[in-house]
Parts: structure tokens; sequence; C-alpha cells
């Protein structure tokens, strides 16, 4: 039953289960973002990356894969997604911030691992404010 995701309706009703392992399965998710255009997000700590959806629940795309350089998680854990797409995940083991394109580009690192301002140890969570 673990590693899944699933779909209700307002009323409690399962409408929808996806997950297990591989390309649109899942390996320790840990957040979960929906897009502009309905599509959901879910990060993985276990599988170091991040996996685009379709609101019906089809694979689309993965985001990232194991690793410390660019576009890559050591352990993605919290992710947010921008009026205007832009994903935003926290990589706990990275102790950082990636931007990335929802077709998984990378744009952008908000921050790196450290102790001084502006540094990060062990990111978790994540919210980003009307635009």
């Amino acid at each position: 039953m673990g590693n899944r995701i699933r779909k209700f309706s307002p009323a409690g009703e399962l409408l929808l289960e996806w997950g297990g392992t591989g390309n649109g399965q899942f390996n320790a998710p840990t957040g979960i973002a929906i897009g502009p255009e309905s599509n959901v997000f879910v990060s993985e700590s276990g599988g170091h990356r991040v996996q685009k959806f379709t609101p019906d629940g089809e694979w689309v795309a993965t985001l990232g894969s194991l690793g410390s350089g660019e576009g890559q998680f050591e352990s993605a854990m919290v992710l947010a997604i921008s009026d205007d797409g832009l994903v935003y995940v926290t990589d706990w083991g990275g102790g950082r911030i990636s931007v990335s394109s929802a077709k998984g580009e990378s744009v952008d690192t908000l921050a790196e691992r450290g102790q001084s301002p502006r540094e990060l140890s062990n990111p978790t969570g994540i919210k980003i404010g009307p635009g």
C-alpha cells in the first residue's frame, strides 16, 4: 500500500491510485504539488527525483537524478510550483533548493549547503506566495 499516490473526491471516495517503483512508480515519495496546467509533481527522497504526471496519473517526465550536480538531487524532499510553472525542490541531502522548468531543465540554485546566512543545512519545506 505504500509508495502510492491516491486521489479522492470531496466526499472521500477513492478516484485514482498509482505508484510502485520505476518510471511512474515511487521510491519514498515525500512531496506533491499541482502545476498551473493541473499536472501533478511528486518528489521522492528515495528516488532522488521529481516525477510529473497528468491529472489522471499518467507519467509524463522525470526531473533530476541521483547526484550533486546541476539538475540532480541527493534527497528530493518537498516541492512547490510557481504560477509561471517553475519547480522549486528542497534537496535535503544536498542542502540546497533547486529550480527547474516543468520540462526538467535546470534554471537556478537558490541556496547551497552551509551555516552562513543564505546557506542551508537540510531543508525540509518550501512555500511560494502569490507572485
